[in-house]
């Protein structure tokens, strides 16, 4: 049998698009939002709807769901799996675009079919970079690729998978979502795939899928599959979670100042993108709205320790920047804080952690936008576990 080499393996690569893993902004996204802004049972229930997908990574990883082929309404090849909670699709279609080596667009979309039904969506290019034969791949090929194309794709998710539960669930979890995407995606990238015989007809009897230029989109399907994942195995230590909803549409720096416990996933402190309204890259004429937020996991370091810490937020687009403040003691109510502030954070620690009030939701101006912090109780336990967590949002003040 043939081996794979340059003058047999047809080379394409993904290229970014949207940035991360944004959720699609549709009528789920808008009432889980909007209804995650009251606190309390609202804010437990989006947490709750996220959790959920723990499960699903968790089998994915252990090989007990597996990507299985389908189509879509319109009749189009895809892969999808489902646990009942989380449904997964990989899709792609070709795109014509001239002077350019991209074929097409491939698509990694995730519902939370049980809980708020809001999607995530990745999307990346398919760019041709080395065709040793002289077939034009034209829409016709790119469907005959896409057996393999599918296949690469499910090599990348499932070692993202992998990955990311060996990490997460540890009793001191320090997961570099970074190096270990890098990781999964440099695996997937390594492996030559065999091409149909139609293909083969012509020369190409494999191809490779190099999957590293989208590291940073993976970080977000990565937060995603640990910090659930965390939550679930480390049930007897406190923990706060947090969800960083940008609906603004500028850019928003952030910057996290631990002062109690330690954040669980590190990410790099690239700014949380802003909404953005493009081309539906499956439905040709009509148009998709995205929205990225930032997943953080906090947990304390013994079992009568506290977790705390000041989250700045800054738009770049010159207005000021909101400071959040989440203290979460081993003994009493926790408090949380929102407001503008320039002073650095230890002071705006030592001025806020304490209350004196303690809401389940607040909302401060701060130059053209708002920003709200939730929590979902003051005190006690949730379903038997010292479980806490936040929707933070930035928006439009109008």
């Amino acid at each position: 049998m043939p081996e794979p080499n340059s003058s047999n393996t047809l080379a394409l690569s993904l290229e970014p698009m949207d940035p991360g893993y944004p959720a699609i902004v549709d009528s789920a996204f808008n009432y889980a939002v909007n209804s995650t802004k009251a606190g309390g049972e609202k804010t437990q229930a989006y947490f709750d709807s996220l959790n959920q997908t723990a499960d699903f990574w968790t089998l994915l990883a252990a090989g007990s769901i597996t990507l299985a082929p389908g189509e879509d309404p319109e009749g189009r090849p895809v892969v999808m799996a489902s646990d009942g909670n989380v449904e997964l699709r990989v899709q792609a279609v070709p795109v014509t675009q001239p002077g350019s080596e991209r074929i097409g667009v491939l698509t990694i979309t995730t519902r939370e079919v049980s809980g708020t039904g809001v999607s995530h969506l990745m999307t990346a290019g398919i760019v041709v970079t080395n065709n040793p034969s002289t077939l034009e791949i034209d829409d016709k090929v790119f469907y005959e690729l896409l057996p393999a194309v599918y296949e690469s794709a499910g090599n990348a998710l499932t070692a993202l998978a992998i990955n990311f539960a060996q990490e997460s669930q540890v009793e001191s979890p320090d997961v570099d979502a970074e190096s270990l995407a890098s990781k999964a995606l440099f695996s997937a990238s390594q492996k030559a795939i065999g091409l149909a015989a139609t293909l083969v007809e012509y020369g190409l009897e494999f191809t490779a899928v190099t999957w590293g230029q989208i590291v940073g989109e993976a970080l977000g399907i990565g937060a995603l599959m640990a910090i659930p994942a965390i939550v679930e195995f480390l049930g007897h230590t406190m923990r706060h979670s947090a969800v960083i909803e940008n609906l603004t549409t500028t850019a928003v720096a952030w910057q996290l100042d631990t002062v109690h416990g330690e954040n669980t996933v590190g990410q790099p402190a690239t700014p949380i993108p802003g909404q953005s309204t493009g081309p539906d890259p499956l439905q040709p004429g009509s148009t998709l709205t995205l929205s990225s937020q930032l997943n953080l996991l906090h947990i304390n370091t013994t079992r009568e320790s506290s977790i705390g810490y000041v989250l700045s937020l800054t738009p770049q687009d010159g207005n000021p920047t909101a400071q959040v403040v989440i203290n979460v003691p081993w003994a009493g109510d926790n408090v949380i804080w929102v407001g503008q502030s320039d002073d650095p954070a230890s002071t705006i620690w030592d001025q806020h952690s304490s209350g004196p009030e303690t809401p389940l939701t607040m909302t401060a101006t701060v130059g053209a936008y708002s920003a709200t912090v939730t929590l979902n109780q003051l005190s006690g336990e949730h379903d038997g576990a010292y479980f806490y967590c936040s929707s933070i949002l930035i928006a439009p003040t109008n």
